[in-house]
């Protein structure tokens, strides 16, 4: 095997483990995902402040979901909320590692 098959294996064996514990992860998450994607839903159709998050970050957040998941004849998702979601998350299941992402 040469070196380049070497690290082709290498960064498979590297994606491949990555995908399966991100699954992992959202599926032993993915209530408190949906209640914070409600709640997201609900603040944002009404407007409310963020709680958990400063504006930049929320702003921030949102450019890089639009990037994802941009608009074009329908809504992107920052105008579907992705900041409001974002909120909402931190406010819950990303409590826990929101410092160390802010880091």
């Amino acid at each position: 095997m040469t070196d380049h098959d070497a690290d082709a294996e290498r960064r498979r064996f590297l994606r491949e483990a990555g995908l399966l514990l991100g699954g992992s992860w959202l599926g032993l998450q993915v209530g408190p995902v949906l209640a914070a994607a409600d709640a997201a839903h609900q603040a944002h159709s009404a407007g409310a402040d963020l709680t958990n998050v400063d504006p930049d970050s929320a702003r921030v957040f949102a450019a890089v979901a639009d990037q994802i998941y941009p608009p074009d004849d329908t809504p992107g998702a920052a105008e579907l909320g992705a900041g409001a979601f974002l909120d909402q998350a931190v406010g819950t299941f990303m409590a826990p590692p929101w410092p160390m992402i802010q880091a």
